[in-house]
């Protein structure tokens, strides 16, 4: 209520509630979701003193005001936050530092900082124990060159499609990363135009199979999780897995073909140093039509490492 009236007349508002920046709230306060959903076009009030340690729903909250750019939002406690999808989509001038964020209980930040186009911050100390859709969570953040997600903990991680999408100055850090719960990573790094880490060490994600009656072969589910994961990803090396291979698209498996032409793949040098029978990528290219076989190559890929 005292939003709406913020929202429509200010005024009546501050007499009836106090000013914004004021305001204190019970602990039975748990979802703020489209609190302040395209609020006014000079939304951008310092919220430094809010309490909302019991809030566990900020589901839009803030989307879609152009002028909102956070002040006083690295002092709250979101220790209970599990739902921050869409919270600051569409916020151009959004550039708090949320660093210091406790987000050890997010579950789900689907496009959080979706077009937040000033958006540059670090986010290293962020606990991600818990995430399980991060899906277009940075898509086009434009200024973004600082993230750091090194050493996020991406084990519960389902859902990347988009993660990275259109972060044309952001090369995030995955080479460490095990995201073992992946089963959706369509377009996750696509036009990350800086982006060049390595992904050899990334293990096949857990998925259900079910058995082809005419091939007796085990199909994994969902297939080509990695579709056009990397394209218009103009710096990336393809340093990517045997199993991953199958899991591309037609355009990517493309690009690997012309890398393997300028001899600048990296499976294929690693390839040649262990010995293995599939020299090129144009042989590895033929395995995504049978992943079985792949599957055996990259077990002793692993065995070599």
């Amino acid at each position: 209520l005292a939003a709406h009236f913020y929202v429509h007349n200010t005024g009546l508002c501050n007499r009836l509630f106090g000013p914004i920046e004021d305001w204190t709230f019970s602990k039975r306060i748990k979802d703020m979701s489209y609190l302040f959903f395209d609020a006014s076009p000079t939304f951008n009030p310092n919220l430094e003193k809010w309490n909302v340690r019991h809030v566990e729903n900020m589901t839009s909250m803030f989307s879609f005001n152009a002028q909102f750019e956070g002040i006083g939002l690295q002092h709250w406690n979101t220790s209970a936050l599990a739902s921050a999808d869409d919270m600051f989509l569409t916020c151009p001038n959004f550039d708090a530092d949320l660093d210091e964020w406790n987000v050890s209980n997010l579950v789900s930040a689907s496009n959080m900082f979706g077009d937040c186009f000033s958006f540059n911050q670090t986010l290293a100390k962020w606990n991600t124990s818990k995430l399980r859709d991060a899906t277009h969570m940075f898509v086009s953040c434009y200024a973004l060159d600082s993230l750091d997600v090194s050493k996020w903990n991406v084990a519960r991680l389902a859902r990347a499609q988009g993660m990275f999408k259109d972060c044309v100055l952001a090369n995030p850090d995955v080479s460490k990363w095990k995201p073992r719960s992946l089963v959706y990573a369509h377009e996750m790094f696509r036009n990350c135009k800086r982006f060049d880490a390595s992904l050899a060490a990334w293990k096949e994600p857990r998925r259900s199979g079910k058995v082809d009656e005419t091939t007796g072969r085990v199909i994994k589910r969902p297939l080509e999780i990695f579709w056009d994961a990397f394209r218009d990803a103009t710096a990336f090396g393809f340093d990517i897995p045997v199993w991953m291979i199958a899991e591309l698209s037609p355009i990517d498996s493309g690009v690997l073909q012309r890398l393997e032409r300028q001899g600048t793949a990296p499976m294929v040098a690693r390839d040649r140093a262990a010995g293995r029978k599939w020299h090129t990528l144009g042989a590895r290219l033929d395995l995504r039509k049978n992943h079985r076989i792949a599957m055996e190559e990259y077990e002793k890929e692993i065995a070599v490492v």
